[in-house]
């Protein structure tokens, strides 16, 4: 998985650092594994990364990869012996490897409509690019492929389309609108932290602050 990341991404490419570490490539191997692809209605969160093992990863049949990824989905997922990354550090792959890395360059695509706080699974890789990884591909197709794939996905004008589709996509019924102090307003996503910050801009600052701004 890291060799072919180091070929989708080569040296020059902003934040490359979050792109073909170790953790990017057991990240895009744990959900071709769960068949987290998009299209698919299956996704994957850091936890299915930070519990996946050796020997799960051996266990190749199609009855065991959807056992491990309904494991891992459940409300309380078991914590299994040779996990490969302790669990302090499902941020930082949630945050550097995914967030960071591989969705701004439409590598994975994000579910909507899910709260910023809900526990829920919302990770997918985008089918084109996990086209990238399938079985039998020779180097000069790989480059190849890679190539005409970053010309689809890393231009800055497909960057700026897939900024605006996730910022649609989080169904904009559900979203917040906060009216702050002096007349402007900003929109967050759906979720109770959201909630709490609309009442202590819009209700509280006022009632309890001189002359309150939001920065």
């Amino acid at each position: 998985m890291r060799e072919r990341l180091l070929v989708i991404f080569p040296e020059g490419m902003p934040d490359r650092g979050y792109l073909v570490r170790e953790a990017t490539a057991k990240t895009v191997f744990t959900a071709l594994y769960v068949g987290a692809i998009a299209g698919a209605d299956r996704w994957i969160a850091p936890r299915h990364v930070v519990r996946m093992s050796d020997a799960q990863a051996a266990q190749e049949g199609e009855a065991e990869r959807t056992a491990y990824h309904a494991a891992m989905s459940a409300a309380k997922a078991p914590s299994p012996e040779g996990r490969w990354y302790a669990e302090n550090t499902r941020e930082p792959l949630r945050d550097e490897v995914i967030r960071q890395g591989l969705v701004p360059v439409n590598a994975v695509v994000e579910r909507a409509g899910l709260a910023t706080t809900s526990p829920l699974s919302r990770y997918a890789l985008q089918a084109n690019f996990a086209a990238l990884f399938r079985p039998g591909l020779d180097a000069a197709q790989l480059e190849a492929e890679a190539a005409s794939w970053r010309q689809r996905n890393l231009s800055p004008a497909a960057r700026a389309r897939a900024a605006l589709m996730r910022a649609s996509a989080s169904t904009a019924s559900a979203n917040i609108a906060v009216q702050c102090p002096g007349g402007s307003s900003i929109i967050l996503p759906p979720g109770p932290s959201p909630t709490i910050t609309k009442a202590v801009i819009e209700v509280f600052a006022p009632a309890f602050l001189g002359n309150p701004r939001v920065a």
